[in-house]
């Protein structure tokens, strides 16, 4: 009997566990806007009551379905393939996570059609630069004289100008991102016994340095040194014998970069070389900077160059197959929103005709990218932005455009698409868009485009590269609730929201482009302290709320009472392409600077290993270095538009100059543009002042502002603000009269 009992309960366990199992050969009909992969499959396990779930890795990627009469199995199949997912049994559940077998093919398959770019960028390097690799005497011999003409011209230049000069001390620098030097033929060395392996593998962003003799923060040369630093040296000291160590200019006269004619022979022993490799967050290319140092740390030679991979041409997919002479079908809301994403970024003008003014009573800038209100947008439509954890940015027209197409067409439709496809459809959704012309537009944003069995399947073309540029959902939403709240963010509000960026912006990220569309002056704010220091603002994030609270308020620290996410801010941005103390910028300029009067001549400072910061740091941060926060207050007001949501904050001298500026402008209309503030709130505020010195003597600080209004602020005319706000704006609008600065048009530059 127990045993009759026994094999009575196993099969009906037996038979409840086959209930619950999916049914994989079952019919599915079912529809989503773009949702979050998560999202969107509890939607569809709940439509085909099965346990389907999607890991937290796929939070920030949307899925836009519709199918009808397809399996379960295939319509999960085409799921995974369009994620680069896979889905992984545990009992009745069927979770979806990413395949790393696939995305370790796909990063390895990237990274070696990266190396043979580098590879075959460096071999184009050395045939354009043969007769530099050469540097023979009569190579060397014209590039001395071409020097030597060329201070000439930009000494009577200077004359000419400068009719008073006299025997002033002047230091002129000169540099060039192409310019010649006894270094360039060692960097052409360096560059073809460098693995091409070395250059692909630095990450957007990024910087590696590699040394003859490395530190623990720097990597070994991977080919021997000895022959190349030889090289160096017997091209330096060519240059010394047929210059004579003459630079041919007065004594009162200092250059500093472009050839070095006045080159003495090197005899010291040259003891180190550094090869600096950068790439930034947004290109392809490699900036290389080749340094030889003598035993006191001075840099006696640098050669720059740049190496860019040739781009691969852009795959073609399916869409020769999709022609539908059918509109597509976009509601009134979803075709604002798509709109005001377009005008929101035709409002980020071009810098041009910038003047920045700073006193002590506050920095401002007026030109052609002074503010303008964001689009006007309807409830609903601010709704729908301001909310991408509810409603996500690819469920309006970008689902509505592709549900379209795919319903004219007759297609089945399985989509995880690139955040990249939503400003190229906004942009073509503004005039009439055919059912198959939808696709042309969306593989033109980089995504591939694909047909099995009467399904469309859509997914990004290069998942790697559009990984960087996702929107971060939830953090967007965070700060979009904030604004839509309050009506303007704090600095720590910005500062949380930067941790969901990579290092530095991408310009076409959608969080950013959302930010400009809701609130265009938190998108400017965002971005010009994101632009400062980007780790140092993301290390502002990392503490509590509270700290931003006080005024007159100082916190010092060192590196030692930090915590691990605290310090490897600090590290990364020490050590990553901004460097600590600055790494000095390439391309064509010519500085000058005069010396005069009481003004004591001062030699100009020579570059040393010390401003490299794996040399002046060798093992990391040092835990006795130190990190302070200063708050300290500053008035201010929120200027608001008649007809914006919200408002700009403003210091006294900003204030104060832009109505300097409208009352001196030689165009009105400009002057007009920048005061068109209809009232003012009273608003408060202070300037929060990071400062660091991880090495003695060596001081570096970063100053950000943080506004906010006070509880019951209500707007006022100008002339109702506080006395001594207004105090502060007269002082500052007559110091800017008293500049007698004017302004052209659009275009041109201030007659500074």
């Amino acid at each position: 009997m127990n045993a009759q009992r026994a094999i009575s309960v196993f099969l009906f366990t037996a038979f409840l566990a086959a209930l619950a199992r999916p049914q994989l050969d079952q019919k599915v009909t079912f529809e989503t806007k773009a949702t979050t992969a998560p999202k969107a499959i509890e939607a569809l396990a709940k439509a085909v009551n099965a346990d389907l779930k999607a890991g937290p890795e796929f939070a920030n990627e949307p899925l836009i379905l519709a199918v009808h009469d397809m399996t379960l199995q295939a319509l999960m199949d085409r799921i995974a393939s369009v994620t680069l997912g896979k889905w992984e049994q545990s009992g009745t559940t069927y979770r979806l996570v990413r395949d790393k077998e696939k995305l370790q093919a796909l990063t390895a398959a990237k990274f070696s059609e990266r190396s043979a770019g580098f590879k075959d960028a460096v071999a184009q390097y050395v045939k354009q630069h043969a007769d530099e690799a050469a540097w023979n005497e009569k190579y060397v011999q014209d590039l001395i004289n071409k020097e030597r003409e060329s201070r000439s011209k930009l000494l009577e230049d200077l004359a000419k100008n400068n009719p008073d000069i006299g025997t002033a001390r002047v230091n002129i620098m000169k540099g060039s991102s192409r310019a010649s030097s006894p270094a360039s033929p060692a960097m052409i060395e360096v560059l073809k016994h460098l693995p091409s392996d070395a250059l692909a593998s630095v990450a957007p962003g990024t910087r590696a340095v590699f040394s003859s003799s490395p530190t623990r923060m720097q990597k070994g040369l991977p080919f021997p040194t000895a022959g190349i630093i030889n090289r160096f040296v017997d091209s330096h000291n060519l240059l010394a014998r047929l210059s004579g160590g003459k630079s041919g200019v007065p004594d009162n006269v200092h250059f500093t970069g472009g050839l070095d004619i006045g080159a003495k022979p090197i005899s010291a022993p040259v003891t180190k070389m550094l090869l600096i490799l950068t790439r930034s967050q947004n290109s392809e290319g490699i900036s290389c900077v080749l340094k030889f140092a003598d035993s006191s740390g001075a840099i006696i030679g640098q050669a720059n160059s740049w190496l860019q991979p040739e781009a691969k041409p852009a795959e073609t997919g399916d869409r020769s197959k999709f022609e539908s002479a059918d509109d597509v079908n976009i509601s009134e809301l979803s075709l604002e929103v798509a709109k005001a994403l377009v005008n929101g970024r035709a409002n980020d003008g071009a810098q041009n005709n910038v003047f920045v003014f700073g006193g002590d009573s506050g920095t401002f800038r007026i030109g052609s990218d002074s503010p303008t209100p964001g689009p006007s947008i309807s409830k609903e439509a601010l709704a729908l932005l301001s909310d991408p954890v509810r409603n996500d940015p690819q469920s309006t027209f970008v689902s509505e455009a592709l549900l379209s197409s795919a319903k004219a067409l007759h297609r089945d439709l399985v989509a995880s698409l690139p955040d990249e496809v939503v400003l190229p459809l906004a942009r073509a959704l503004n005039q009439p868009v055919k059912a198959g012309q939808v696709w042309d537009k969306v593989q033109e944003a980089k995504a591939r485009v694909a047909e099995l069995d009467g399904c469309i399947l859509a997914s990004p073309l290069d998942r790697i590269a559009s990984a960087s540029k996702q929107m971060d959902r939830a953090a967007a939403g965070r700060l979009l609730g904030v604004l839509t709240s309050k009506g303007y963010p704090r600095l720590y509000d910005l500062a949380k929201y930067s941790q969901s960026f990579a290092i530095g912006l991408v310009p076409d990220n959608l969080g950013l482009i959302t930010l400009q569309t809701v609130d265009p002056f938190a998108q400017a704010a965002f971005v010009a302290a994101f632009e400062q220091r980007p780790a140092l603002l993301q290390f502002l994030g990392t503490f509590n709320p509270t700290v931003f609270e006080g005024l007159n308020k100082n916190n010092d620290m060192t590196v030692a009472s930090l915590s691990p996410p605290q310090r490897a801010y600090l590290e990364r941005d020490a050590y990553g392409p901004d460097g600590f103390g600055g790494i000095i910028g390439l391309g064509d300029f010519v500085g000058i600077s005069i010396n005069s009067g009481d003004s004591p001549p001062q030699e100009p400072k020579g570059p040393s290993l010390a401003d490299e910061p794996t040399e002046a740091m060798p093992n990391g941060l040092p835990l006795e270095g130190k990190v302070g926060l200063t708050f300290s207050p500053m008035g201010a007001v929120q200027g608001l538009f008649k007809n914006a949501r919200n408002g700009q904050f403003l210091t006294a001298g900003a204030l104060g100059g832009m109505r300097a500026m409208q009352a001196n402008n030689s165009v009105p209309e400009l002057a007009g543009k920048m005061l068109q503030y209809d009232s003012y709130v009273p608003a408060q505020g202070f300037k929060v002042t990071l400062q660091r010195e991880f090495v003695k003597g060596a001081n570096a600080k970063n100053d950000y502002e943080d506004f906010w209004l006070p509880s019951g602020a209500t707007a006022v005319a100008f002339d109702k603000l506080p006395s001594d706000f207004l105090d502060a704006v007269k002082k500052a609008q007559e110091e800017m009269s008293k500049a007698g600065m004017h302004f052209g048009g659009r275009g041109n530059k201030p007659p500074l």
